[in-house]
């Protein structure tokens, strides 16, 4: 019995092995096809030949006219309606019927109208910031350049008030703020107060003015006239977009 045995295959023998399948772990694959979806792969095509198809009925149907035996046709005879009239007592009304029109898609009614509003905000928007800033960088480039002009005007009217011998402006701010090592003498209140009152525009207007009036000269220009008549016949005005 033990030969027997002996020579009997082993169940983990080549032999058993050899006539097992060979099955490995693993996700099990799937035959079937995969659903189709509107605009995707076959499933799309599908769906976008059914809405061709449903549309050429449409207009086919729609180009037809409807027949005398039609129900309602019947019923709009019956109250006095006559072919080829508008609807309504004194026939000024709809000759037509409402329009049809087929949706694709399964977005809901009235998202199209929405997104095309959404889009035309967005876009007024972009132009009404792009305009802002725009007009930003216009003021800003504006109050840079008055700003010179003025630091300009007073350094002309110091020099040209110290070669007259001029020791002290009309105004304090006629000449550029100089900061003096000494403490500053106290300054009177009521002047102070002017003065933040007053911005660079007006500042350098009135600054203009007196150097016009008394020398008779245009910082744009950078010449001094021999006189008022002179100044009015050859330069062109008391500003600096005149001057561009």
């Amino acid at each position: 019995k033990e030969l027997k045995m002996n020579h009997e295959d082993d169940y983990m023998s080549d032999t058993y092995l050899k006539q097992v399948a060979d099955v490995r772990p693993g996700l099990a694959k799937r035959g079937g096809k995969r659903r189709g979806h509107p605009g995707d792969g076959e499933g799309g095509s599908k769906r976008q030949k059914q809405n061709v198809t449903e549309n050429k009925a449409l207009q086919v149907a729609l180009a037809t006219p409807i027949p005398e035996s039609n129900k309602g046709y019947l019923m709009l005879q019956k109250m006095g309606y006559k072919d080829g009239t508008g609807l309504g007592k004194q026939g000024g009304g709809r000759l037509m019927p409402v329009p049809i029109t087929m949706k694709d898609g399964k977005s809901g009614l009235g998202k199209k109208t929405f997104v095309h509003e959404q889009k035309a905000r967005k876009q007024q928007q972009s132009v009404k910031s792009v305009g802002e800033f725009r007009q930003m960088k216009q003021d800003e480039f504006v109050k840079k350049r008055v700003r010179a002009d003025l630091r300009k005007s007073q350094l002309a009217c110091h020099q040209l008030d110290t070669a007259r011998g001029t020791t002290k402006p009309d105004e304090d701010w006629f000449w550029p703020v100089v900061v003096s090592e000494e403490e500053p003498e106290e300054a009177d209140d009521d002047q102070e107060e002017e003065e933040s009152s007053m911005g660079d525009v007006e500042k350098l207007a009135l600054v203009t003015k007196y150097l016009r009036s008394t020398y008779f000269y245009c910082i744009w220009c950078g010449t001094a006239f021999e006189d008022m008549e002179d100044l009015d016949q050859n330069c062109p005005g008391d500003n600096a977009e005149i001057h561009d």
